[in-house]
């Protein structure tokens, strides 16, 4: 797992400084990919996350943590790979967020607030 930031403290109920988080694999014995501990909490803040926007077919999601209010775009980097690869989770801009998924997406952040 990679998360950066400004001292990520990483943690699903805390995700003070952090600004991404790497999902990363290894083959599993039979086959497959093994999602590590940073895929796996991906998974879980996104269960958690209110669902936003979606852009490229749906291999780039916009979220919104309720918790902090910052937008969070998740992208498969390596969609080469069988299943899209490790997901990769980082904190996009509100701008950023407009350009990609539109004004609309952009305005649903926070309580009414935005472009």
């Amino acid at each position: 797992m990679k998360a950066t930031g400004a001292e990520p403290t990483l943690s699903e109920d805390n995700l003070t400084g952090v600004t991404r988080i790497e999902g990363e694999s290894e083959k599993a014995p039979g086959g497959g990919l093994r999602k590590d501990a940073g895929w796996k909490l991906i998974l879980r803040l996104t269960e958690r996350f209110e669902r936003l926007g979606a852009s490229d077919g749906g291999w780039s999601i916009l979220y919104r943590d309720p918790a902090d209010e910052r937008l969070w775009e998740l992208t498969y980097p390596q969609g080469h790979l069988h299943g899209g690869g490790p997901p990769l989770l980082r904190v996009v801009s509100e701008e950023e967020a407009a350009e990609k998924y539109g004004a609309r997406a952009a305005f649903r952040q926070g309580k009414g607030e935005g472009l």
